[in-house]
């Protein structure tokens, strides 16, 4: 068999070759050492920046040592193809090996630009809403600042106001007697006073009932088509005590209201005018009303009887004296505030439908005394 010769032809194409092989190994070796310090500046300029999390550190420098890892591959890559030169590989096979790293090549470092993106903005979200929290955080100190300054301010006017304020007087003490109620003497007629106030009034209900009665009844001869709206549903209560109030009704003592009882019968309402009644000092004169009346009153055939808001007492105390100086016999009850004697109008007059009335009982035990005296 013939040997080929070596022509110049071939010495030619093997220096283009050989020029080509050093320009790729030129190439890798640039590629190389930009991704070496592109690599290592990000990693640097990322923790100098951010402020990571023991965990988050961790975890970098476990991609750093990944990073470190793939540099060495590059480098056993850069040795094979330095060595492949000096071999008689065939140049068609030895441009595929090198396409093939330069794209294994790229796009390793297209992976690795894309991860340090990434982590780059995953660091600045972090610090976003680190900075947030922070911002959230300084605006509920600064409002808790200001209650708490507003407090201390609130604190010193109390003291301040403390300080100027004197010290309560304590009353002396007074004696509280309780009921112990009894039946008055037998045949003897309640005379009732109303002690609410700091006044003592006296109370004669039935001019009341009588005078009240009179109107009622005029009012259903005259407004008996107004009064009575549905048949059968009888007098309308509504109707009858706007009807009543028309005309007030009082007296030197008292005024009169009216108002419907859930159980049909008008009440009549009396409120103590505030320029009526008797007070301490005219309670302890002589000369007065009171003392006049207890001294015309024969004590064998009248008791007095006393009903005592919460705002009396002591009124009730001097007047109850003075009543037992004269030989009365005297009971109480006490009232709750804003009490006001209400008492049933009387009459045949009955509001709202008709109620039945239940037979009386022939066994119903008689009714007990009243225990009026103390």
């Amino acid at each position: 068999m013939a040997r080929f010769r070596k022509t110049d032809d071939d010495q030619g194409a093997m220096d283009s070759l050989l020029d080509t092989m050093t320009n790729v190994i030129g190439i890798l070796v640039i590629v190389l050492v930009v991704t070496q310090l592109g690599v290592g500046d990000a990693v640097q300029r990322i923790g100098e920046k951010l402020v990571i999390e023991p965990a988050e550190l961790e975890q970098k420098n476990k991609e750093l040592a990944d990073l470190k890892a793939e540099q060495d591959l590059l480098k056993q890559e850069l040795q094979g193809l330095q060595a492949a030169d000096t071999e008689d590989v065939a140049p068609q096979n030895r441009e595929m090996l090198r396409d093939m790293q330069l794209r294994r090549l790229q796009a390793s470092l297209d992976q690795k630009t894309l991860d340090l993106k990434n982590l780059q903005k995953k660091n600045q979200n972090e610090m976003a809403r680190q900075k947030k929290e922070q911002e959230e955080e300084a605006r509920k100190r600064e409002q808790l600042e200001k209650e708490i300054q507003n407090s201390l301010t609130e604190v010193a006017s109390l003291r301040a106001r403390l300080a100027e304020t004197p010290e309560p007087v304590v009353p002396p003490a007074r004696e509280l007697r309780l009921p112990n109620p009894r039946p008055a003497p037998e045949g003897a007629a309640p005379v009732t006073l109303i002690c609410t106030g700091s006044r003592v009034y006296p109370l004669a209900f039935g001019p009341f009932q009588k005078e009240a009665q009179a109107r009622a009844e005029s009012l259903l001869r005259t407004q008996s088509q107004a009064l009575y709206k549905e048949v059968g549903q009888g007098i309308d209560p509504e109707e009858f005590v706007k009807a009543f109030s028309r005309s007030p009704m009082r007296n030197e003592y008292y005024e009169v209201e009216m108002r419907a009882g859930a159980d049909g019968h008008p009440k009549l309402v009396l409120s103590p005018q505030e320029t009526g009644g008797l007070r301490e000092k005219l309670l302890l004169n002589k000369s007065s009303q009171f003392q006049k009346d207890l001294r015309r009153l024969d004590p064998k055939k009248y008791y007095i009887r006393f009903l005592v808001t919460s705002d009396s007492y002591e009124t009730y105390l001097i007047a109850r004296s003075i009543a037992q100086s004269y030989g009365f016999a005297a009971g109480w009850q006490p009232q709750g505030p804003g009490w006001k004697f209400t008492g049933n109008m009387g009459g045949e007059i009955r509001l709202g439908p008709p109620r039945p009335v239940p037979p009386p009982n022939p066994n119903a035990p008689p009714p007990k005394k009243r225990n009026d005296i103390d």
